[in-house]
């Protein structure tokens, strides 16, 4: 018989990691963000072009990198919720059967 248990550590394991995987992504985000603001105050001249290139660069790395660190919670809450769904089921059918037992 499978251990339910270590089975649900795995998964709220698993949630853990996904949640990690959002605080890290929300981190490089805000990392690809603060190139956008930087060196402003410089005159680039001829190198305006490609100043321009890579502030448009990292806006587009933070958004993508924003929209991972939405979907990674996302997961992260999800695989949370089932683990929840999961345990209370599993202790509802454990006392639904302590009390058969307790009857016979």
């Amino acid at each position: 018989m499978p251990d339910f248990h270590a089975d649900l550590n795995k998964l709220l394991d698993a949630a853990a990691a996904w949640q990690n995987a959002s605080v890290e992504l929300n981190t490089s985000a805000e990392k690809a963000g603060s190139i956008q603001g930087s060196h402003a105050e410089v005159v680039w001249g001829v190198f305006q072009e490609v100043w321009t290139s890579q502030v448009k660069a990292a806006e587009y790395m933070k958004n993508r990198l924003t929209e991972a660190r939405d979907e990674a919670s996302a997961v992260g809450n999800v695989l949370t919720h089932v683990a929840t769904v999961f345990r209370e089921k599993d202790e509802n059918f454990a006392n639904v059967l302590i009390k058969l037992q307790g009857e016979q």
